[in-house]
């Protein structure tokens, strides 16, 4: 997987690592939606669940102390009237306290619990039995005779024991329903948390998608750009105009490629005038040795003409030298001979 993601290009790299960061934000944005919507399931059920089968378990607790009640009034009961009235509230208060425990009973899931309720219903039958039996040796007995004052003391105490049973029951309806009203901002603040955290996962992904989009192409484009401005550098070409617009590091490389492009300019430009001068110089070198071999030939021309001056002077010298003894051996002769003499004379002596 790193040898694969090394051979990846540069651009292919940031992108994948950018993605991959915005998957991981976008997991951990719906693991956290995820672990809101369990702790509002939780919290509903607490409510629904737990405390209402608690409600109703107290609400038929409640009952079956007032069945209690009725039960043990029943034998100090001074009327007919009173004992009819005291087993209506006992049969009304048993009627109630199983109405409750059958809704309480759907509230309870688990194995332990539901084994609790199969207890409960075969004891409660049994107590039914036993109450009902109470009831039918009870009404054998006589009526007990007591002191009006003292019935009309136990009439109030029934009363206000009662109003106080109300009270107790509208304070746990209270708490219950300020329970509800808890529940209910929490599960309205649910919604909005879940609301906020799906718009700043998907605004998360979304920005980071677009930020890898930006850094990768802010570092991807310069990077091209100096790959081309050393290739045609390299082919030779060193009028590039290489332009600096950023100052990160790849503002860095672009401007070290202008400063080398720059540099290898000027060599080349000296290199280029260096060859001019030499062509120049070799140039005026070939003129020189073309005016001096033009002044050689000539020389040499000259030096011909001298040599054969001095030939013809040699050959004249020559001539005049041959007619001089030429000239020498016939006056020798003249003088040796008189009639040569003499005609000499007169030759010589003639005007």
């Amino acid at each position: 997987m790193l040898r694969l993601f090394k051979g990846m290009r540069i651009g292919a790299r940031l992108t994948g690592a950018f993605l991959l960061v915005a998957v991981i934000g976008g997991a951990i944005g719906a693991f956290g939606v995820w672990g809101l919507s369990r702790i509002n399931e939780m919290n509903d059920r607490l409510y629904d669940t737990e405390l209402r089968g608690i409600s109703d378990l107290k609400e038929a607790n409640i009952n079956l102390i007032y069945a209690g009640r009725a039960r043990n009034a029943y034998l100090a009961a001074s009327t007919e009237a009173d004992r009819q009235a005291l087993r209506k509230q006992f049969d009304d208060a048993v009627k109630n306290m199983d109405v409750l425990r059958e809704k309480a009973a759907a509230n309870f899931q688990e194995a332990q619990t539901r084994e609790l309720l199969a207890q409960f219903r075969e004891t409660e039958q049994v107590w039914k039995r036993e109450a009902t039996a109470f009831f039918d040796a009870a009404k054998s007995q006589p009526l007990t005779q007591s002191d009006p004052r003292v019935a009309e003391i136990e009439k109030r105490v029934i009363v206000a024991s009662q109003k106080l049973d109300d009270l107790m029951t509208s304070l746990a309806i209270s708490k219950e329903k300020s329970a509800e009203r808890s529940v209910q901002e929490g599960t309205d603040l649910y919604g909005t948390v879940r609301a906020i955290m799906i718009a700043l996962a998907v605004a998360g992904v979304a920005i980071g998608m677009l930020l890898g989009l930006l850094v990768t192409r802010g570092i991807v484009r310069p990077l091209t750009e100096a790959v081309s401005a050393a290739r045609q550098v390299a082919a030779g070409d060193l009028t590039t105009d290489i332009r600096v617009v950023t100052r990160d590091e790849t503002g860095d490389l672009m401007g070290a490629l202008k400063a080398m492009n720059e540099s290898l300019a000027r060599i080349v430009k000296d290199v280029r005038d260096g060859c001019e001068n030499i062509a120049s110089a070799s140039s005026q070198i070939a003129q020189g040795n073309a005016d001096l071999s033009q002044r050689t030939e000539e020389q040499a021309s000259s030096l011909e003409e001298t040599a054969a001056s001095m030939e013809e002077l040699t050959s004249t010298v020559q001539q005049n030298a041959n007619n001089a003894s030429e000239a020498d051996r016939r006056s020798a002769r003249r003088r040796t001979s008189p009639c040569a003499a003499a005609r000499w004379s007169r030759a010589w002596c003639r005007p």
